[in-house]
């Protein structure tokens, strides 16, 4: 079984740790409204790049991507839907401000994820690195030339695995602590 083959149980095991965490069953936190081909069509031609394959069938399996607790895989933007979620989720959006804020972001690198205080996770569209995800630095206190782009993931479903396999090892650490000492508590 390939790894985009094991994303929705992953998904599951997810959400099954967040409720035990917090009692709340919020699955709509978790997936997003998937995108048609004609608004991935836009999208790529709103950025002037052609997506890389993978983060087309992420576009067209979840829209975007939401983990309470955890990060914001920019896509379709759809609006507040819970009370967990800020920011916008729109990748065009989101890649319009950035271009606005930092000219000298390449062209073909799309911003698919913030990293507070550091930078944006960016997928490459085109050219040799075409799918691979770096993290471009946009920070002041991080323009290090050797810390400029450091290399997220090879490919899109790769990376995205592994950030859930991240959050979910996060919630099992979290089950293991006694509850006055979690970082996330019951909300209910």
């Amino acid at each position: 079984m390939d790894i985009k083959e094991q994303i929705p149980q992953l998904i599951k095991e997810v959400e099954r740790l967040w409720k035990q965490l917090t009692g709340l069953d919020v699955p709509e936190a978790f997936i997003r409204n998937p995108m048609t081909t004609e608004e991935v069509q836009k999208v790529e031609s709103e950025l002037n790049v052609i997506l890389p394959q993978e983060y087309k069938e992420f576009l067209q399996s979840y829209g975007s991507f939401f983990i309470p607790g955890g990060e914001i895989v920019y896509g379709k933007n759809r609006g507040k839907t819970s009370p967990f979620e800020e920011g916008d989720f729109s990748v065009v959006e989101n890649t319009v401000k950035l271009r606005e804020k930092f000219p000298e972001l390449p062209k073909n690198f799309i911003p698919i994820l913030d990293e507070p205080d550091c930078g944006a996770v960016c997928l490459i569209c085109g050219g040799p690195n075409h799918g691979k995800l770096v993290l471009w630095v946009y920070y002041r206190a991080y323009k290090d030339p050797e810390f400029e782009c450091q290399k997220e993931g090879p490919d899109f479903w790769t990376w995205f695995y592994n950030e859930l396999l991240s959050s979910k090892k996060e919630f099992e650490e979290e089950l293991a602590k006694p509850i006055n000492e979690r970082g996330i508590k019951p909300l209910i």
